[in-house]
């Protein structure tokens, strides 16, 4: 800026000089007077400028170039100013000290995980940027420069290239390192130590005035990729182990599939569970199969890791105790979808659901079932116990290792027990898997006393007409001393009859259709009661009470019947009497006067004899 000034200043003065005698007048003299003072001015700012420069440049060149060529950082800075290394070395920003920042961002790490994962950058100080970058300039301007500043300048691209270098050897570093997760860094805690000596020269002994620099980087670069290589093997295996994890996790030991095959087959509860129970099997041998497979994956990556296969490394204790974790939880995630999935097939309300059948019949006035709905309720209760002990077959493995836990020999003395350390004495206690129990048991009872509610509709038919009456005999005796009347006896002997024909009707509807479709099922979730041999026994008990009444009904009209037949053969008994005296035509005449004054009381008679015996023949 003070040398562009000058140079401005000096052109007019050099055309004034051009100009014969211009200078030596009186406003000349004093226009070069003042020329002189601000030369001398001028003159004075840069000497003063360049001596203050020179005395900067010998300090900070040295102190900079002291300075180790890589410095430790944090994530935050790797991440915001990556782009600004290498802006600088463009020679385009100036003066920016890197300052390390200890913030992780949103990710909180435990202390051991944070000492391990270690982030690194270049630390070529911006201050040699500026030195080479005003070195340059100045010694266009003709300035002497010194020979630091002018040997800095001299491997300007050898810093460069150096740093360069460094920033990309370094960030494929800091990359793994931020997509490290805290099992990996726990795993490979042994490699980052040696990648972290293979560092450790850069950020302690290693100056910028090294001449081991590119041999550095380069031994540098190939524990990267070695780390890298070793990352990359770990992560395929490791995520093989997911991949069956995760399909555990999402298997199910009952499966909407199966039970479809069984809808509305009418089975009994022992076949049914023996299904249910064969089907569980079946899945469970293929997820006992993928778990064994998780142990030659973690083999692998003990081999790749710590080069041994025993599968009982102390380095991986704590990989193997990870995926051990991971495995019950999708365990435990497994055993609570089959149990859901149970509970949801089992209470479906689809009535061609029904899966198990119950006969029910008449013992005497109550209703018995075949099996009872107790047997119903154990066999229920083991099939949804048997789940949760399923984790019986997947065996532990031994602490500190991927190896399952051999089976443990129990003597009391007199008699051996075979005792295996397995997953379910976790899962037994755990909550998820004992609230589920707890809640599937409230709505599988809820169901059994809806089953036994629609059962005693059955068992309750006689509450108010005395359906299963004893002393139905005795009534019926009682009943004809009491001369009940033609329409009581029909309207008695109509409802019987009317309720013997619903339940036939009942009994027999719709022979086409499945069995659990018919009138007198009642399905209940994957409950069928089948109700024929109760619907037909109280179509013959309605049966027994309408004959019953019949023959009440025929006893009174016969009764009716025969003293009417009395009557009328005593009248015409008299009638054909022949008078032959007057005592006798009065006779007559009184018999004919009798048969005069009752002749609308023998017409009602005939008529309800008639009536009677009508419905007789009707019923």
């Amino acid at each position: 800026w003070a040398v562009d000034l000058y140079h401005r200043a000096k052109r007019p003065i050099l055309r004034f000089r051009s100009c014969d005698g211009l200078l030596m007048s009186g406003y000349g003299k004093i226009v070069k007077h003042r020329y002189l003072s601000f030369a001398r001015a001028v003159d004075s700012y840069k000497d003063t400028m360049y001596r203050k420069w020179k005395e900067h440049v010998v300090s900070t060149s040295a102190e900079g170039l002291k300075g180790t060529v890589i410095t430790r950082t944090s994530r935050s800075v790797v991440n915001g100013n990556a782009q600004n290394f290498k802006t600088r070395l463009q020679g385009r920003v100036y003066g920016n000290h890197l300052k390390a920042n200890d913030s992780r961002g949103n990710k909180v790490l435990d202390n051991k995980s944070s000492q391990l994962r270690q982030y690194y950058a270049s630390n070529f100080p911006s201050e040699i940027l500026d030195v080479i970058h005003e070195a340059r300039h100045l010694d266009q301007l003709g300035f002497k420069i010194p020979e630091i500043a002018f040997t800095i300048a001299l491997q300007e691209s050898t810093y460069n290239r150096h740093t360069l270098e460094l920033e990309s050897m370094l960030k494929a570093h800091n990359d793994m390192m931020v997509s490290l997760t805290t099992v990996e860094l726990h795993l490979l805690q042994q490699n980052l130590a040696g990648l972290e000596k293979t560092l450790r020269p850069g950020f302690t002994t290693l100056n910028w005035t090294s001449q081991r620099i590119p041999a550095f980087i380069s031994c540098c670069r190939k524990a990267v990729d070695k780390f890298a290589s070793i990352l990359t093997e770990v992560r395929k295996h490791a995520s093989n182990i997911n991949d069956i994890i995760k399909e555990i996790e999402e298997t199910s030991l009952v499966r909407e599939a199966d039970f479809s095959k069984w809808a509305n087959k009418g089975m009994n509860i022992r076949e049914l569970t023996e299904k249910i129970d064969g089907k569980r099997e079946l899945h469970l041998v293929g997820l006992i199969q993928q778990y064994r497979s998780l142990r030659p994956l973690l083999t692998k990556i003990e081999t790749v890791v710590v080069a041994t296969d025993k599968g009982r490394s102390s380095v991986l204790s704590n990989y193997y105790n990870y995926w051990e974790k991971r495995f019950f939880n999708a365990l435990v995630n497994m055993l609570v979808r089959s149990l859901i999935t149970l509970f949801a097939l089992l209470t479906s309300p689809i009535q061609q659901n029904c899966m198990c059948i119950i006969q029910a019949s008449l013992s005497g006035k109550d209703v018995a079932m075949d099996p009872p709905l107790v047997d119903i309720r154990k066999f229920i209760t083991r099939i949804i116990r048997n789940i949760p002990q399923s984790s019986n077959r997947f065996v532990r493995w031994v602490r500190n290792s991927c190896i399952e836990a051999p089976k443990q020999t129990i003597s009391d003395g007199v008699n051996e027990t075979t005792y295996y350390y397995t997953f379910y004495h976790d899962i037994e206690h755990h909550p998820a898997i004992t609230n589920t129990l707890e809640t599937i048991k409230k709505k599988m009872d809820q169901m059994y006393a809806c089953v036994d509610s629609a059962v005693n509709v059955w068992r309750n038919w006689d509450e108010s007409s005395g359906f299963w009456e004893s002393t139905r005999k005795l009534q019926m005796e009682q009943l004809l001393e009491n001369d009940p009347s033609c329409e009581h006896l029909v309207n008695q002997i109509a409802k019987f009859e009317g309720t013997s024909q619903i339940m036939r009707t009942i009994a027999e509807s719709d022979q086409s259709v499945a069995p659990c479709e018919k009138g007198s099922f009642l399905t209940v979730g994957f409950i069928s009661v089948n109700c024929t041999d109760v619907v037909i026994g109280i179509s013959n008990q309605a049966v027994h009470w309408k004959f019953d009444y019949c023959q009440v009904l025929h006893s009174t009209a016969k009764i009716r019947m025969d003293t009417f037949s009395q009557t009328f053969g005593d009248f015409r008994k008299h009638l054909n009497v022949n008078p032959d005296n007057l005592e006798d035509l009065k006779f007559v005449l009184r018999i004919i006067t009798q048969i005069s004054d009752v002749n609308m009381d023998m017409e009602l008679i005939c008529l309800d004899i008639k009536e009677r015996y009508e419905s007789l023949k009707k019923y």
